[in-house]
């Protein structure tokens, strides 16, 4: 005797998680709700979404404003992190040692990284990036590099 199993898959997406419907046959739908990661940073509570570095920018944008972009590849989507105004050189050198500090090698050398974008909403701004083994994070408010 031979059974055939026929299975559907659903996905709803909701505002800041998933929903997963199962159908197997005729039976009723089997809902899981999945939601993201979230990790807490000096009691702020994040959404963590796991990102690879495509490119990045170290530069003037075309209004003149020296600036710095890591473009974040969610692999269903993307997102620019950075944007931030370094004319002022104090600014600059601890965003940029920062962000070398963070990743652990030149600018250059950035792509391809794997990180946790970290996001207080869903599509909301990338506040700060948590290196991929979570032991190192930095907050782009003050851009100093922790380690936990």
């Amino acid at each position: 005797m031979t059974t055939r199993l026929h299975a559907r898959l659903n996905i709803f997406a909701q505002q800041n998680y998933a929903t997963v419907g199962l159908a197997i046959g005729r039976k009723d739908i089997k809902m899981i709700t999945v939601k993201p990661a979230t990790t807490n940073i000096d009691g702020v509570d994040y959404e963590m979404e796991l990102a690879t570095i495509g490119f990045t920018k170290l530069g003037r944008e075309d209004h003149g404003i020296f600036t710095f972009v890591l473009d974040l590849d969610y692999g269903c989507g993307g997102q620019g992190a950075g944007g931030y105004a370094l004319n002022d050189p104090e600014t600059f050198g601890k965003a940029v040692q920062g962000i070398i500090d963070f990743f652990g090698s030149d600018w250059e050398h950035i792509k391809g990284r794997k990180v946790y974008a970290l996001k207080e909403e869903h599509n909301g701004l990338v506040k700060g990036l948590v290196k991929s083994d979570q032991r190192a994070w930095i907050m782009f408010s003050d851009w100093r590099l922790r380690r936990g």
